[in-house]
């Protein structure tokens, strides 16, 4: 190929990667906003764009601290509630005013709520992230949002407890570098392209998709071994509980799954169910109560027969909270916070 036809070539390839690069930032993903960070895994860039179509479509604009919330009242003027929580919490599904999160603060105007849910974030990666954001946002409460997600988080978090000589929980150790050195490498390039954010997120899901298979072809626990992976999940869960709780008051809430199914009938997931059980044993373990939101979902559906879950564009019924899901969340959430924070004159 001679030199002119080299040229063609890559003049060829420019522009169609700069045309997917366009069409993709407009219509699928914006580029990875995500930061490593050993302490936590990772954040999110401050003031970066979070849109992706896999699930919904909202298009978000984070905060100064890569939070999707509002910019912190300064000075303090409220009593200010930090959120933390999984990508139920971010809700990166739909527009931030219409998020549980933002709800709340519309229910209950003497309060701040402030979002610092992340996604893949799960009770162990908690309490780094209250360590991290306590500082710069001087929370008076945390309100702790857990998911039937948390107990798998829990078992495959790159934070591990630390026992001691009697095998006590003593620490939480951070993740450190959770991703390789090639990893790393690619990361800033992530952060300028929509293109290549996809195309790594598909790597990571075909890798994740081989690695599922391979553990479904190990043997099932028997029973006495599942028994020993419940006790684990619950110690690892209170002591997760219990180092947020040294700072500020907690409180707990679960989001379930919910079974909808026809003439408005719903049922709570066995998965779901099996969570809020080793979530409300956890919480009881450190004198909290966890409040589970499964009647206030079931109750909805049968009300008005739309499911709180689930969007058109991937399946109604499963998934993230959609529209109905956050105000379901937000009014059950209110409630509760009504008997700990009463609402000032």
């Amino acid at each position: 190929m001679n030199r002119r036809g080299v040229l063609r070539y890559i003049f060829f390839a420019s522009t169609l990667f700069l045309l997917g690069e366009v069409l993709i930032r407009f219509f699928v993903t914006s580029p990875s906003p995500q930061i490593s960070d050993p302490a936590v895994g990772f954040r999110y860039r401050p003031n970066s764009v979070v849109f992706d179509t896999q699930e919904g479509g909202a298009r978000l604009r984070l905060n100064s601290l890569g939070l999707n919330s509002p910019e912190a009242d300064s000075p303090k003027r409220r009593t200010r509630v930090l959120v933390l929580g999984d990508s139920f919490t971010m809700a990166s599904q739909v527009p931030r005013n219409k998020n549980f999160v933002e709800n709340l603060r519309v229910m209950r105007p003497d309060i701040e709520f402030v979002n610092a849910g992340r996604s893949d974030a799960g009770p162990l990666d908690y309490p780094a992230l209250f360590d991290y954001y306590a500082p710069l946002l001087h929370p008076d409460r945390i309100l702790v949002i857990l998911t039937p997600g948390d107990i798998r988080d829990t078992d495959e978090s790159l934070s591990r407890i630390q026992r001691g000589p009697d095998g006590c929980p003593e620490h939480i150790l951070p993740p450190g570098r959770s991703k390789g050195k090639w990893q790393r490498q690619v990361e800033p390039l992530l952060r300028q392209s929509a293109l290549l954010t996809l195309l790594s997120r598909r790597i990571n899901a075909l890798y994740r998709s081989h690695h599922t298979k391979e553990g479904d072809a190990s043997p099932r626990p028997n029973s006495s071994t599942k028994v020993d992976l419940d006790k684990n999940r619950i110690e690892a869960i209170a002591f997760a509980l219990r180092q947020m709780q040294i700072n500020k008051p907690v409180t707990v809430v679960y989001i379930p799954y919910i079974d909808y199914g026809r003439n408005r009938i719903a049922s709570v997931e066995a998965s779901s169910a099996l969570g809020a059980r080793l979530i409300c044993e956890a919480a009881k373990e450190v004198g909290m109560t966890a409040h589970v939101l499964d009647s206030m979902f079931i109750n909805a559906y049968f009300q008005d027969g739309q499911p709180g879950h689930g969007f058109a564009n991937v399946q109604i019924g499963s998934g993230h909270l959609n529209l109905r899901g956050h105000r379901i969340a937000a009014k059950a959430i209110s409630d509760i916070i009504a008997t700990e924070i009463p609402k000032s004159d």
